[in-house]
């Protein structure tokens, strides 16, 4: 199915443009081979000293004029030379402050031959950065002082370096570009009593005789990337776990004096995750140690400096992290993200900083999937596969919105310069990044793990302390392909946004075809590029059993494509996982073997959530599909009540948020009578199915799913009018109100559907309870409850108006009046949307505009509370206009009138702008209710 490798020479010029010697910025007939650093930093001192002695050799790749005097350019910035010498020669010092550049020159050359060196004894002061404030930008070499909660001193200091991308000439003259590496044998003089770290193991700690200072001696690093240079000293305290059954390598976690305790859980997880890198590259850590240090301030939150990785200490101390599962998850990505890092990006780096993307996107990818097979969390290994879903759905909407880019227009685009004013930031998109995700996601999925970690191997055998281009990765990826990664990688650089692919069955029903050209006009034809080169990932039904198989090493390059040995009867899911970055739309001749394998529980949880959100976001896009989609929605979803699919909690808490949008818009948009009663006798099928609900008027605290009691929410808010929904409604009602007495727990996610389905049917007395628990902050009815104050009092607030009882209704319009200038008063109009009765509808607009005109009037007014009315006001103008008075030709020309009206009675104050506004936003709800009549009769009863 794939584009023979011969065919795709295009492909391969594009891919190969990227290899090649990277070349130097700097044009020298000399460049460094090692770096001998001595820095004397005293942290009471604003100033530092510095002496580098640089070893020079002749440049190969120099091909400029040659001279007899001696000269040698590096970038350096704000650091001032007292002492530049060759031998016994002192050397003349021009300053480029533009350029950040100092040149050195004016020693004549003798014996100058390929192989002779030259040293240069430099001696220079540099800055010594205050931070003072998280504003305070920490690059080069800063220092700041803290108060630590042990012995209550405010005179600690803690000194650091964050070089990435350009600052390390803030630090020592140097070739500071990202392709150029070189050893740094460092050796630092300070206060005896403080801790010093760096990249290398610190070799000796010598007390300088009749001073409170020492002179602290690290080992030669290998070659590596100058902005990875990395130094703190100071008041630090450090752990250290015994992992030598693991790994060799130590690893030692520093914090600020009193933080120490917070550091556990990650430093735990760094002695878990660095030995299962090691195993799975096949490859030892590439130092003698790894040290985490976390420190106050540090303006990009981490930075991966090797073997010393540096965090803003907010970003990793966690306290009483036992009791968040959250922070327990963040903190394992963040540690696995930087030790990947460390091989990738540090050991082997990318030779531009345009290819950022692609070393933090292979660190996140590669991260969450190192985390997916350890055992620090159950739950790693579902998140690894439900968040690249999330990641690739996110993305899609995204792109849906601003059209990202592709990731080869990214890097022409990348304008970076070697300045002072260059951040990490801003050579970071987000979007791009995570396309490159995205991208190594789908060759890690046609390739296999297998072959993916085996690729991994030789691309870091081989260019071990190397730089490379992405074409250096990408060739390894490809040596073990079949020839489809090529293609693969060729398209999904070089094409923006993403396919939408439709699954149907040829003319003889016999086989499967695919079509990625689907609804495109002869227009858009013309402009588009050629088609994507999909990784299919088919998830088959094995011969003759019941269980399926996954297929992926199948990519289709082809417009219209036959998917070749693969039956309707025995395909299951299409792009299973969500391996590939684009949506799967099932044909109506298809339809009934997706029906067929998803009662037969055949498809994931991840399979199913890709099918539901793919649904989602065609019937948001409006167009002539929407019926279409609408009907296949319906039909997943009525899969669901089948009593052989099993009850998969994650799925129906998708599936039911969709389809309370779905009939939402119908109720105001449609006759909506069949709907509704398929509507009733769905949830009342699922109700019973589900169960359990008296065991929910028992819960202790811990003891439930938040998934599931969301998925029952759902559930319960479509039932609005359902007797038996409204009884469990007011019986859990009663258990929160009377839940000092018997202690049971309510979980905050059942809340807005507890309050609207007993505000329904309301008595006087339920409804003063709620409106005194939307007028009361402090209510003690939340103590056993997780649900925080102010989203309780939203859910009541918003219940006010699902009432039909006249008198409750119209005091709830009252209320809402008499409260119009607070912030969210709106939000108790809600329940008008879901009433599908005229006279209520009516109800609502003749209150809007008995008052419409003074809320006008007053909102001209100059106080604050003017500024909120007039919030207020264009929210409720959205609920009566955009979405109550739609669909109807009376309630329309109900709206038509008002505008008409108000237009031209009232100073203007941007009516007709925002229901213009409402319009556009609302084009396909508008679809969604106009293909009702054609499609009602498709909704079973």
């Amino acid at each position: 199915m794939s584009e023979p490798v011969e065919s795709l020479s295009k492909s391969t010029d594009m891919l190969s443009i990227q290899s090649g010697d990277k070349l130097l910025s700097l044009a020298n007939e000399f460049v460094p081979t090692s770096y001998g650093l001595d820095l004397n930093i005293l942290p009471a001192k604003n100033m530092f000293n510095g002496e580098l002695s640089i070893t020079l050799k002749e440049n190969s790749s120099y091909n400029g004029p040659t001279s007899e005097i001696f000269s040698v350019t590096l970038h350096s910035s704000k650091l001032v030379f007292t002492k530049a010498v060759i031998g016994d020669e002192k050397l003349k010092i021009v300053y480029n402050k533009e350029k950040e550049t100092v040149i050195f020159s004016g020693a004549a050359l003798a014996n100058n031959t390929p192989q002779t060196t030259h040293v240069l004894h430099l001696t220079y002061v540099g800055q010594l950065n205050t931070i003072k404030t998280y504003s305070d930008p920490t690059f080069g070499l800063f220092k700041t002082n803290y108060l630590d909660n042990i012995s209550g001193k405010s005179n600690n200091y803690i000194v650091a370096t964050h070089n990435q991308p350009f600052y390390t000439k803030k630090v020592f003259p140097l070739i500071d570009e990202i392709s150029f590496k070189v050893p740094i044998k460092l050796t630092v003089t300070t206060l005896n009593k403080f801790k010093v770290v760096s990249n290398s193991q610190l070799e000796s700690k010598d007390p300088i005789s009749m001073t409170e200072n020492a002179k602290f001696s690290f080992k030669e690093t290998p070659p590596m990337s100058g902005h990875l240079f990395a130094l703190a000293l100071g008041d630090l305290e450090f752990a250290e776990l015994d992992n030598q059954e693991e790994s060799s390598t130590p690893i030692r976690f520093y914090t600020p004096i009193g933080e120490l305790s917070k550091a556990s859980y990650a430093l735990q997880v760094a002695t878990k995750v660095l030995p299962k890198l090691e195993s799975l590259f096949k490859y030892k850590f590439p130092l003698e140690k790894l040290d985490l240090v976390a420190l106050p301030f540090l303006s990009d939150m981490v930075m991966e400096n090797w073997g010393m990785i540096t965090f803003n200490q907010h970003q990793v101390l966690r306290e009483n992290i036992e009791l968040d599962e959250l922070a327990q998850q963040q903190t394992r990505q963040l540690i696995a993200h930087e030790l990947i890092h460390q091989w990738v990006g540090n050991l082997v780096s990318f030779d531009d900083w345009k290819y950022m993307w692609l070393n933090e996107s292979f660190a996140t990818w590669m991260g969450n999937y190192v985390l997916s097979t350890l055992d620090l969390s159950p739950e790693d290994s579902k998140l690894y596969r439900i968040n690249q879903i999330q990641e690739s759905e996110q993305l899609m909407d995204r792109d849906d919105t601003v059209s990202i880019p592709s990731i080869e227009s990214f890097m022409k685009i990348l304008k970076t310069s070697s300045n002072s004013s260059t951040k990490t930031d801003s050579l970071f998109d987000k979007d791009i990044y995570d396309k490159g995700m995205v991208l190594l996601k789908m060759i890690g999925g046609v390739l296999g793990e297998e072959k993916t970690l085996e690729a991994i191997h030789q691309f870091l055998i081989k260019h071990a302390f190397g730089s490379v281009k992405a074409q250096d990765l990408w060739t390894e990826f490809i040596a073990l392909s079949d020839g489809g990664v090529l293609s693969l990688i060729h398209s999904w650089i070089k094409y923006e946004s993403y396919p939408i692919v439709t699954i149907d069955l040829t003319e003889d029903k016999k086989n499967v075809i695919l079509d990625q050209q689907e609804e495109r006009d002869e227009e858009s034809k013309e402009q588009s590029h050629p088609p994507y080169h999909l990784p299919l990932q088919l998830k088959v039904i094995k011969e003759n059993e019941s269980s399926t198989s996954v297929l992926n090493n199948l990519i289709v390059s082809n417009e219209r494509q036959v998917i070749e040995n693969v039956t309707p009867e025995t395909l299951v899911m299409v792009n299973s996982d969500r391996l590939g970055y684009y949506r799967v739309k099932y044909g109506l001749e298809y339809l009934p073997y997706l029906e067929s394998h998803i009662k037969a529980n055949l498809l994931s949880t991840a399979d199913l959530i890709s099918i539901l959100n793919d649904y989602n976001k065609y019937i948001e896009q409006g167009g002539k599909s929407v019926e279409r989609d609408l009907i296949v929605l319906v039909r997943v979803l009525d899969c669901f009540v089948d009593k052989s699919w099993t009850i998969d909690y994650q799925v129906l808490q998708v599936g039911l948020n969709i389809l309370e949008t779905i009939n939402s818009i119908l109720l105001n948009r449609s006759q909506y009578t069949e709907f509704g009663v398929w509507l009733e006798k769905y949830t009342t099928q699922l109700y019973e199915k589900c169960g359990g609900w008296s065991d929910l008027l028992t819960l202790r605290q811990g003891g439930y799913s938040p998934v599931e009691m969301a998925a029952r929410n759902s559930l319960l808010s479509l039932g609005l009018h359902n007797d038996q929904f409204q009884q469990f409604g007011k019986k859990l009602f009663k258990t929160l109100t009377n839940s000092g007495i018997n202690k049971s727990f309510t979980p905050k996610e059942l809340m807005p559907s507890m309050f609207n389905l007993v505000m329904s049917s309301a008595n006087q007395k339920e409804y003063k309870q709620i409106l005194a628990f939307v007028k009361n902050s402090n209510t003690s009815v939340l103590q056993n409850s997780d649900c925080p104050i102010d989203f309780f009092q939203t859910c009541a607030v918003s219940s006010l108006c699902f009432t039909d009882n006249e008198e409750l209704l119209n005091k709830s319009l009252n209320f809402v009046m008499t409260n119009i200038d607070s912030k969210l008063i709106e939000l108790g109009l809600i329940g008008f949307q879901f009433k599908q009765r005229k006279n209520m509808k009516l109800k609502l607009y003749d209150w809007y505009k008995l008052h419409y005109h003074a809320w006008v009037m007053r909102s001209f007014m100059k106080s604050t509370w003017a500024v909120q009315l007039r919030s207020t006001l264009e929210n409720i103008t959205n609920i009566v206009l955009g979405e109550i008075l739609v669909g109807d030709s009376d309630l329309v020309e109900k709206k038509n009138e008002f505008m008409k009206k108000f237009l031209h009675s009232l100073p203007e104050h941007g009516l007709k702008d925002k229901v213009k506004e409402y319009e556009e936003r609302v084009d396909y709800k508008r679809s969604v209710g106009e293909a009702y009549n054609e499609l009602k009769g498709h909704f079973k009863n």
